[in-house]
């Protein structure tokens, strides 16, 4: 899986710009080579909330049915959620249509 490209120029997007709209409610990513706006996709708005909504539910099933401590569940949690980051910028996709 590769990073999504500008779709007039080709410049590559960075994990950091990709992760930026994803965590600023799906913001367009503006290409730092051409000024391009790109858009998240529907499907990958969906796609980002399937990948990551799960470990909250994780959580919370664990705190109400195993009596487990917030502390133990927030280590369990958070280190999937930062796994989440890591893939999602690499299953998101952009289109510059509007």
């Amino acid at each position: 899986m590769k990073l999504q490209k500008c779709n007039h120029c080709n410049a590559q997007f960075t994990r950091g710009e990709i992760n930026k709209s994803l965590w600023l409610a799906y913001r367009p990513i503006v290409c730092t080579q051409c000024g391009t706006k790109h858009k998240v996709l529907i499907a990958s708005r969906l796609l980002s909330v399937v990948v990551t909504v799960p470990f909250a539910l994780l959580g919370i099933y664990l705190v109400n049915n195993y009596n487990q401590s917030l502390l133990s569940v927030l280590s369990i949690i958070i280190p999937l959620t930062l796994l989440a980051s890591v893939i999602s910028p690499y299953l998101v996709r952009y289109s510059d249509d509007y």
